[in-house]
């Protein structure tokens, strides 16, 4: 029996359109923590800190270990826990994740029992809730904390901190156009934190409003205002317009701004996030090899993250050189045993080798561990994911000869909304 055979890239096409979607499961509620003061070392604050800067280095287990250390000094510290539950749920440790964020959610509500009228337990009640798939309620709890900032801007429409918290609040609510109308009042009453609420801006222009002209501009006038010696900041700031250009398929503007990201912060391992973001755009526009050699370059910096491992594999898929891909998927596989992405394409790999009852058993993974009841971008990003192990489950059934189960699979695949 011919045996058809699979484009990866056909097949991620749209995924790409939703990549954004699943690396920024997190970016709420990373917005949404509380920023900590600079604190003195071994307290709770100082190693949430901590934490918060390794998080964003992409240095995630010794995050954990920073979260770890504010836990066992004060256990009842919902910031940690929540911390904590971000990078498990960015490093795909679902159930992990919801625990930890359940932890955060028991002692939020102690803290509300003693202070219904504390505005940022509200907010990280919001975050934790949202994280475990509670919508209703998280918007709920927004709705609090919104109230309490607007009472609060009723005496005092002057202040930018409020406004700025208010605007915070707005993001998690997913009430884009107003975050950005509280961001400008920031800019307008709180000069000194100007540089950073256009990029707040520049954010929810590119995350919640797909207007990609406005975040490049909101982008480029923080880099204005930000010193050009802040190195660090102004890479990402570049790093931000290369995601929004991607974000809009312009692919190859978005590889001239990673490269700009790039050429600022170098050798920091905080720029691997710049080279996984190039490898995206090179593989969106079929120039496998190139990007195949940029994830090598952001694994060297983050050799511990299961994606780049997995969209490596598909590069290598595309060119063909599938023992090469296997071992990818593999290693994506060793760093998260529950990554369905990796088994699909692994799957993939092995409908191609004509290695049929191996890539059903991949596939099956696939459908296993896509990530429903996350939250609801997890949810999208799983349906899809779902979808294609379905079909690809189906070619591998109808290769096999087996007609009845295989439509029983093609039928799941279109439940799912697969039109291939």
């Amino acid at each position: 029996m011919k045996k058809r055979s699979v484009n990866i890239r056909q097949i991620n096409n749209r995924q790409l359109k939703i990549l954004g979607a699943k690396f920024t499961i997190g970016l709420i509620a990373m917005v949404l923590l509380c920023i900590f003061a600079l604190a003195q070392e071994n307290t709770t604050e100082y190693w949430c800190q901590k934490g918060q800067e390794l998080q964003v280095n992409g240095s995630y287990e010794e995050a954990i270990q920073a979260y770890n250390m504010a836990i066992q000094i004060n256990p009842e510290n919902a910031d940690a826990w929540l911390g904590k539950a971000g990078i498990s749920s960015r490093i795909d440790k679902h159930d992990e994740a919801k625990r930890e964020y359940e932890i955060a959610l028991e002692i939020l509500n102690k803290r509300l029992e003693e202070n219904s009228q504390n505005a940022s337990a509200w907010i990280n009640k919001g975050v934790a809730l949202s994280c475990l798939g509670r919508d209703i309620e998280a918007f709920e709890a927004r709705g609090k904390a919104l109230e309490i900032y607007n009472q609060a801007l009723q005496k005092n429409p002057n202040d930018g901190n409020t406004w700025e918290n208010k605007a915070l609040v707005l993001v998690g609510m997913g009430r884009w156009e107003d975050a950005v109308e509280a961001y400008d009042k920031v800019i307008e009453f709180s000069p000194s934190k100007a540089a950073y609420a256009w990029i707040d801006k520049a954010i929810c222009y590119s995350e919640g409003l797909s207007m990609t002209n406005e975040s490049i501009a909101a982008w480029i006038t923080a880099a204005q205002l930000i010193p050009t010696s802040d190195i660090k900041n102004q890479s990402t700031i570049w790093s931000g317009i290369g995601k929004s250009l991607s974000t809009a398929s312009r692919y190859e503007e978005a590889i001239k701004a990673y490269d700009k990201a790039i050429e600022l912060n170098s050798k920091d391992v905080s720029s691997w996030p710049n080279w996984s973001g190039k490898a995206y755009a090179l593989y969106a526009l079929g120039r496998y090899n190139e990007s195949i050699n940029a994830f090598d370059i952001a694994l060297e910096m983050m050799p511990e993250f299961p994606d780049i491992w997995d969209w490596k594999g598909n590069a290598l898929f595309q060119i063909g050189r599938y023992e090469e891909a296997i071992k990818a998927y593999d290693k994506a596989i060793a760093l998260n045993p529950k990554d369905g992405s990796a088994w699909n394409g692994k799957g993939m790999v092995l409908y191609n080798m004509g290695r049929y009852e191996e890539a059903i058993e991949d596939y099956d993974r696939a459908i296993k561990f896509a990530p429903f009841n996350v939250t609801p971008l997890a949810d999208l990003y799983a349906k899809n994911l779902s979808a294609t192990a379905w079909t690809g489950k189906g070619n591998a059934l109808k290769a096999l000869g087996r007609q009845s189960e295989m439509e029983a699979a093609y039928s799941k695949a279109k439940e799912l909304g697969y039109a291939g």
